[in-house]
């Protein structure tokens, strides 16, 4: 089990100013729903590249550690790992030394025992909790257009009965490609 919890709320990639410039929009009646249409596809293109875009602390839930690494799955880049707390094998709360750790950033991040160490063994379900601040210091231009983009699509096919329907485009969706994180 590998459970993510959001701490911070996520800031928005692209503006609701900077969407309203794209479609052309020039009054603000519907800037709610726009910005809606930014989270919406800036969840989608997170969930698509398993990544996190914008600064923000996740609170991580997992059954126990890999004797090698702790791999950040579906939240890399991780910035900083503030804490990793878990309960041993005798029901007792512990928390890790983090000096005797190492973060290696990419995607995804990881975090490696330093000089030959290991982690606990725990074999308690749900027993490890990590806190990480996680997130691109300059989220890559093209993440940032293809949420532009989508965000646009959703605006402009908004009405069911609408004479445009909502196609993909495989240049738009390949936008994503160099960033998907395959671990």
């Amino acid at each position: 089990m590998f459970t993510v919890q959001t701490m911070t709320n996520p800031a928005l990639l692209v503006s609701v100013e900077d969407l309203k410039a794209h479609l052309r929009i020039e009054y603000d009646d519907e800037d709610a729903l726009l910005e809606r249409y930014i989270r919406v596809a800036q969840s989608n293109a997170e969930k698509i590249t398993r990544s996190r875009f914008v600064e923000q602390t996740v609170q991580i839930t997992m059954d126990g550690f890999d004797c090698d690494e702790l791999v950040f799955h579906d939240v890399s880049p991780v910035r900083s790992v503030n804490s990793v707390n878990y309960i041993d094998d005798c029901g007792e709360s512990k928390v890790l030394d983090l000096t005797k750790y190492r973060l290696i950033p990419g995607l995804p991040s990881k975090l490696v025992p330093i000089a030959r160490g290991r982690f606990p063994w725990v074999t308690t379900k749900g027993s490890v909790t990590v806190s990480a601040v996680v997130g691109y210091v300059t989220c890559p231009p093209e993440i940032v257009q293809w949420i532009m983009l989508r965000a646009g699509d959703m605006y402009q096919t908004r009405e069911a009965s609408g004479e445009k329907t909502f196609e993909t485009h495989s240049f738009v969706d390949s936008l994503l490609e160099t960033h998907r994180v395959f671990s």
